[in-house]
């Protein structure tokens, strides 16, 4: 089975209210929607950074999972 296509698209949840951490106080839920197409079908999954990673890592994040995701299309699964 070969990738062929994958999209990443962003996702931003506001909480009703403020979640607190021994660590941190959490007013909204970051990740992103797992588009992966091939000859069998389309799947759909989610991905998201631990909560309690600072804010600035989420770029990073980001960067990395666009970076995964375009070396798997084409790949063989």
């Amino acid at each position: 089975m070969i990738v062929d296509r994958l999209v990443l698209t962003p996702y931003e949840i506001p909480f009703a209210q403020v979640f607190s951490t021994a660590s941190k106080h959490l007013q909204k839920r970051r990740g992103l929607v797992v588009e992966l197409e091939t000859e069998v079908g389309v799947g759909l999954g989610d991905m998201a950074p631990h909560p309690g990673l600072p804010d600035a890592d989420w770029q990073d994040f980001l960067g990395t999972a666009q970076r995964v995701a375009a070396g798997l299309v084409g790949a063989k699964l």
